[in-house]
């Protein structure tokens, strides 16, 4: 795994990289073999001296463990900064930070000679961090318009003071970043050389003392902020999510740069030049003297800017964790009730009884019309904190005769409460969809508008079923794209999801997507992962590289799919499973015989109510659930679960049909099926014990839905690595 994890960086190509940083990049690569094979050799003569001496053992493990984690965000940085996705870039970035964190702690914390083996790693990493962390943003005038915007009770020269603060500060920090490589580097063998040597050590350290300083005064205003963000009485406010958004983003920054200072002023080197620079006799004594001085006020510095950080790290946790189900609730929630009306709300308040329906000129956007939609992100909108979807919605004569006046329509959503929007229009008014989704549009010899997109429809014929592929751009019709694969029977869903850079670390079945692997970080169409709900199947329509599969599920029908970046996901009455996008592909290549799927079973009480005796007597909901065991040929297959959307925030949306059976008299059972309101609940998923962990189902009090879909706050990708990132850090 070491060595496949070097190759890797080492071919790794970063678009924009100048030769003279590629060099430095690879040679830091190179190293790391050298001081990984030192490591293991020190830690066996350790072993065979002392016997209990686990430091060189230590560090060999530190370095193995983290080269993955640096791989994975270096891969996702590379896509996400491509794609115009500052967030999810910076997320990435994060990802890095935490895979070298341990690295330090396990080195201070065994109190040896920190950095003298793991020098190539901080120094490769400090320069994938510099290369890759984005200027950023002014960001004082947007909080101060947000502000001013819904009055907030802030000191607005407070706010604007520490956002200015922590820009000029990572500002400065990512400068000296691209002069602290070359500097130590240079020699000092004569006067000259010694001259050259303290200026530029002297430029950089004045520039980072400044660049401290510029944190010392506003430092208590941003607390300002996070407390804002931590009163309950602004969790419903219409601009919660972006100031929490902006304010996640400064405080990335902010340690991104420190450990691009930490990782870049190199113990290994900075041992090496005190050695170089140790005062001897001589005419250059003096000089030699003052630049041993320097490098130790550098080392100096790059201690107290993680010292800084650890500080900050523990109080912006706590901001993270009070305010972490608030994020949650703040996604965009949208419905599709009995009637064919599209709903959407925002927040904890408005799932339980806040929803609005999405209106479009004084109508609604479906007008009672939809039996389908779906919600996708285009690119240009996947970095925003205020984005923009793709909605699309199947509509026909009515939800029970979708097949009468098919068409589909397109509208932009924009989150709000209620949601605005715009653009709405129909796109195809020829043909009978099933379902439809939609990914950015490939850039190929086609002249297409770069906001573009594909859009992909299923087709239910019965017996027989295909998808159909359309080319989408702004205020247009479907154009047909030439690609229609077909499935073994009708298809009803259709869902497409390109793949992150890298797969799951802790995916048993991560062989399926390895290193290397086309489907990595596929380009927005192609090397995609397109799914087919089937009809009365137990399989799953697969297409991946242009050629077409079918996996099974685990039962002989069922009712739905869903994916999302890591997973898919398939439902039926009783309950559902997902599989790793990697698990999938591994059994389309034929490595294994059925995804690795791991499931959930819904409680019976959500999915019975009471049983009604001939003759009178009301009984509980197991008395129901006993009757659908043993006479469904009478009561008719269960509903239960309709529709299932899971959320990259770890949360579940459920629609559940819930069941009373009647016994009207000896021979007959009659079953009823009332539609429940919508639940909601958090999951996350244990790949290792192949199980999916739910807490508890929260029911909203008046939203029923026959499809619902939950997107996140636009900020969750990083606020989700930020929160991990200061998790995994531990003070030793």
């Amino acid at each position: 795994m070491f060595d496949a994890n070097i190759k890797l960086l080492q071919s790794m190509q970063f678009e924009g990289m100048d030769k003279d940083t590629r060099k430095n990049l690879m040679d830091s690569v190179t190293d790391i073999k050298t001081e990984y094979d030192e490591a293991s050799l020190k830690a066996e003569e350790a072993s065979l001296k002392a016997g209990d001496d686990k430091y060189y053992a230590n560090l060999k493990e530190s370095i193995a463990k983290s080269l993955p984690s640096i791989v994975k965000g270096a891969l996702s940085a590379d896509a996400a900064f491509k794609r115009g996705n500052n967030l999810a870039g910076a997320a990435a970035l994060m990802d890095i930070c935490e895979s070298v964190i341990p690295v330090f702690t396990s080195l201070l914390a065994a109190g040896g000679p920190e950095g003298m083996l793991v020098g190539a790693l901080f120094s490769m990493v400090g320069q994938i961090l510099a290369f890759f962390a984005p200027k950023p943003p002014s960001l004082e005038s947007k909080i101060k318009k947000m502000f001013e915007e819904f009055g907030a009770k802030l000191d607005l020269q407070k706010v604007e003071a520490v956002e200015i603060s922590i820009d000029r500060y990572t500002h400065r920090l990512r400068k000296a970043s691209k002069k602290i490589y070359a500097t130590l580097k240079l020699p000092v063998g004569t006067q000259n050389e010694l001259d050259k040597f303290r200026t530029d050590l002297t430029e950089l350290e004045i520039g980072l003392d400044h660049g401290q300083l510029a944190l010392a005064i506003p430092e208590f205003a941003s607390w300002e902020v996070a407390s804002w963000l931590k009163d309950p009485e602004n969790y419903d406010n219409d601009k919660w999510p972006e100031i929490l958004g902006h304010w996640c983003q400064a405080y990335s920054n902010l340690v991104t740069a420190n450990i691009i200072l930490k990782c870049l002023v190199n113990p290994k080197v900075i041992q090496k030049r005190l050695a170089d620079t140790k005062e001897t006799a001589g005419p250059l004594s003096a000089s030699r003297d003052h630049a041993h001085t320097l490098l130790i006020n550098l080392q100096a510095i790059a201690d107290e800017a993680r010292e800084n950080w650890e500080d900050w790290s523990s109080e912006v946790l706590k901001v993270l964790q009070a305010t972490k189900s608030n994020a949650k609730a703040r996604g965009l929630y949208v419905l599709l009730d009995p009637n064919g009306y599209l709903w959407s709300t925002t927040g904890r308040k408005g799932f339980q009884s806040g929803w609005n329906g999405i209106n479009y000129g004084g109508k609604n956007l479906s007008n009672g019309y939809g039996y389908r939609f779906s919600i996708t992100v285009p690119k240009e909108e996947a970095g925003a904190l205020k984005p923009k979807y793709h909605i699309f919605y199947c509509m026909g004569e009515s939800p029970s005769n979708p097949r009468s006046w098919s068409h589909l329509d397109h509208a932009m959503l924009t989150p709000g409460h209620p949601v605005s929007v715009e653009d709405a229009m129909p796109i195809s008014e020829v043909e009978y969809f099933a379902d439809s989704w939609a990914l950015p549009a490939p850039k190929d010899q086609t002249p297409r508008d770069p906001k573009a997109s594909f859009v992909y429809v299923a087709r239910d014929e019965g017996t027989i079923g295909f998808l159909k592929t359309f080319d989408l751009e702004p205020n247009s019709k479907l154009k047909e794209v030439g690609w229609s694969p077909s499935a073994k029977s009708g298809m009803l869903y259709i869902r497409a999801v390109t793949h992150p850079p890298a797969a799951l670390l802790d995916d048993p079945d991560r062989d399926g997507l390895p290193p290397g692997s086309p489907l990595l970080g596929g380009n927005d169409h192609y090397n995609s992962i397109v799914y087919g709900g089937l009809r009365s199947s137990p399989d799953i329509f697969v297409d991946q590289q242009n050629k077409d599969y079918h996996v099974p599920s685990p039962w002989p029908s069922y009712n739905g799919i869903a994916v999302d970046d890591y997973y898919l996901w398939v439902f039926r009455p009783e309950g559902f499973v997902c599989a790793t996008h990697a698990s999938v592909v591994k059994c389309t290549l034929g490595k294994s015989s059925s995804p690795r799927w791991m499931s959930y079973s819904i409680p019976g009480e959500y999915l019975f109510d009471s049983y009604e005796l001939f003759g009178g007597g009301l009984y509980s909901w197991e008395s129901s659930r006993d009757r659908q065991k043993y006479n469904a040929d009478k009561v008719g297959p269960l509903k239960g679960l309709v529709s299932l959307s899971p959320c990259k925030d770890g949360t579940l949306v459920a629609s559940i049909y819930k069941r009373t059976i009647r016994h009207p008299d000896r021979d007959s059972y009659v079953a009823n099926d009332s539609l429940s309101p919508l639940y909601t609940m958090d999951y996350n998923i244990d790949l290792k014990g192949g199980a999916i962990n739910v807490g508890t189902l929260v029911k909203s009090d008046n939203a029923y839905g026959v499809q619902v879909q939950k997107m996140p706050i636009p900020c969750w990708t990083l606020f989700e690595s930020l929160e991990a990132d200061l998790r995994t850090k531990k003070t030793p």
